[in-house]
């Protein structure tokens, strides 16, 4: 197994100010947020937005 040094968080640059604002949220975090539950949020959570 690869042992990793340093990890990093990509975003788009548009997003920069948002991040700035509430700072950098997980996914499931963003979800909450989003008020998301039920089927939607587990499809999104097993598969992403490109399913």
């Amino acid at each position: 197994m690869i042992q990793l040094t340093t990890l990093y968080h990509l975003a788009k640059a548009a997003n920069w100010p948002a991040i700035q604002w509430d700072g950098l949220h997980s996914a499931s975090t963003l979800l909450d947020l989003a008020g998301l539950t039920g089927e939607d949020r587990e499809r999104l959570e097993k598969h992403g937005l490109r399913a």
